[in-house]
């Protein structure tokens, strides 16, 4: 099993959030899909609209900061202390589904 802390960040005006999200997934990341980023936004904000290469969130701009690899000591202590934990595989299949359902849309 693989353990990383991924960190976005949401810029509304002058204004910068920090959320940092621990995440396990079977695969390392080097074999996660290219686009992981934007998987991961769309199931962490509601995406309202791209454009260029930023994403959008209630006229928030969203981003994926960093990955950093964590042991899995680090994983459950941060799960402890925050009570959430996520599974890599799920977050991509729901990421992916939120992107398809934004593309019908458009």
């Amino acid at each position: 099993m693989n353990y990383y802390l991924i960190t976005d960040r949401t810029q509304d005006g002058d204004h910068e959030y920090t959320d940092y999200i621990p995440v396990r997934s079977k695969k390392p990341v080097s074999e996660w899909d290219d686009n992981w980023c934007t998987l991961f936004l769309f199931w962490q904000y509601c995406i309202n609209w791209i454009e260029g290469d930023d994403l959008w969130s209630d006229n928030r701009i969203v981003r994926v900061d960093a990955i950093k690899e964590i042991t899995k000591d680090e994983y459950e202590t941060i799960g402890r202390l925050t009570e959430c934990c996520f599974i890599w595989e799920q977050i991509a299949e729901d990421g992916a589904e939120n992107l398809k359902e934004f593309k019908e849309d458009e």
